[in-house]
């Protein structure tokens, strides 16, 4: 396994590349946000870009795309535009008070320099005692980031493109939470629907009370949300006091 970093304008990258010929795709492109007056980041990236993904990508492998709260809608509409099937959206909470202070205090006074240059004095200290990305006085403070998750088609069953490609799934049962030592695997002690005799997971309707009571004992699904391990993110969890620790 090597790792290769090409420096390059994207699209002209891509094109080079062969189709069919990458498993995953995972990027942080522009949010389109104007960052810092940028022009480089006037707009999300165009559907011409995301179609030189799609054409690089196996049948059925997977794209991961940050984005920004404001302009996610733009993001996911292009990429849906190109091809993708958007397959759902993952929420990364994260916390900014201090990741970008400890950034500066990080980097070397070169490496200050640099970053001076780039954007300027005004607007690195923006940067930096503005708790995050750069806003307006009338925004409101970036907490989270959507990721938009998408998959170029499956050629086939999905059975026959994993024999072929290698691609197409995720490895969700690998994802599950593990439970600790005597934890249920719900929150509620009757299953989910609580103590209601009528709710559709309590078995009436589905006829798998006792499933529904127990669970699966190899932990929980995993959740369309992610977060930075940040004790601020944390502490929003007060529910869980293994998790606020």
């Amino acid at each position: 396994m090597h790792d290769i970093l090409t420096h390059g304008d994207c699209l002209d990258v891509l094109r080079n590349m062969p189709g069919n010929s990458v498993d995953s795709i995972v990027t942080d492109p522009p949010y389109g946000i104007k960052f810092m007056g940028k022009t480089w980041d006037y707009d999300v990236p165009s559907q011409a870009i995301w179609e030189e993904c799609l054409r690089v990508l196996k049948p059925g492998g997977h794209l991961l795309s940050f984005a920004g709260s404001r302009t996610q809608h733009r993001m996911a509409a292009r990429i849906e535009d190109a091809g993708f099937e958007i397959r759902d959206m993952i929420v990364f909470l994260y916390e900014t008070n201090n990741a970008a202070h400890a950034l500066i205090e990080s980097l070397s006074p070169d490496q200050l320099k640099l970053l001076d240059a780039a954007f300027g004095h005004d607007g690195m200290l923006g940067w930096v005692y503005g708790s995050g990305f750069p806003k307006s006085h009338h925004a409101l403070k970036p907490a989270l980031e959507p990721i938009t998750l998408a998959r170029k088609p499956c050629k086939g069953t999905i059975a026959s493109n994993i024999d072929v490609y290698g691609t197409g799934v995720l490895n969700i049962g690998e994802c599950r939470i593990p439970l600790a030592e005597g934890e249920s695997p719900y929150d509620y002690p009757n299953g989910p629907g609580g103590s209601d005799p009528n709710h559709m997971w309590r078995g009436r309707n589905k006829g798998d009370g006792d499933i529904a009571r127990q669970g699966n004992p190899d932990g929980r699904w995993p959740a369309n949300l992610i977060h930075d391990g940040s004790a601020a993110v944390l502490a929003w969890f007060r529910d869980n006091p293994q998790q606020v620790e």
